[in-house]
C-alpha cells in the first residue's frame, strides 16, 4: 500500500499537494503558521515537525500541507491519540504536561528520543501556542536541535 501512496502523490493533480492558507478562514492565522512550519522544515532539512494540539486541528492541519520531515503530534486528549494517527504522516503521542512552553517542547523531544526516532544534533521544528495556560490556537514556531 505505501508504494501505491508513494506513486499517487508523485502525481500533480493530487489531493491538498498545492493547499494554502486562505486569508478570509476564521483560522487564518494558525493554518499560515503551520503552513510555514512545514516550508521551514523544508528549507532546513528538518527531521522532524514536533506539534501540540488540543483538538486535533495542528496535527491534521500540519498533515495536510504533505511535509517531507516527519510528524510527530502530542496531545492529552487520549481519544485523539488514535484519530491523530490516522492523518498522512503523523505519530501521535499522549502529553498532558502544562508547565512552560520550553519544557513541553524539552519534554517531547527527550520522548521522541526515547523511541530512536530522534537523536542528538538533529533539527526539529516546534509547533505550539503560548501562554500554555490559555490553550490559544497554534501561534508558534520554534526550530531546536536536539541535545
Amino acid at each position: 500500500m505505501s508504494k501505491i501512496i508513494g506513486e499517487v502523490e508523485k502525481e500533480e493533480i493530487v489531493y491538498n499537494k498545492n493547499l494554502i492558507p486562505q486569508q478570509h478562514s476564521p483560522s487564518f492565522l494558525s493554518d499560515a503558521l503551520c503552513y510555514n512550519a512545514c516550508k521551514i522544515a523544508d528549507d532546513v532539512n528538518a527531521n522532524a515537525i514536533i506539534g501540540m494540539t488540543q483538538s486535533g486541528y495542528t496535527g491534521f492541519m500540519l498533515s495536510s500541507f504533505r511535509p517531507k520531515s516527519p510528524l510527530y503530534i502530542f496531545t492529552k486528549t487520549q481519544s485523539l491519540v488514535n484519530q491523530l494517527s490516522l492523518s498522512w504522516g503523523v505519530q501521535a503521542f499522549y502529553y498532558n504536561k502544562e508547565v512552560s512552553l520550553d519544557e513541553i517542547i524539552h519534554d517531547q523531544i527527550e520522548i521522541i528520543k526515547m523511541k530512536n526516532l530522534l537523536k542528538t544534533d538533529d533539527v526539529v521544528i516546534n509547533t505550539g501556542s503560548t501562554p500554555v495556560h490559555d490553550h490559544l490556537p497554534t501561534n508558534t514556531i520554534k526550530i531546536s536541535k536536539v541535545k
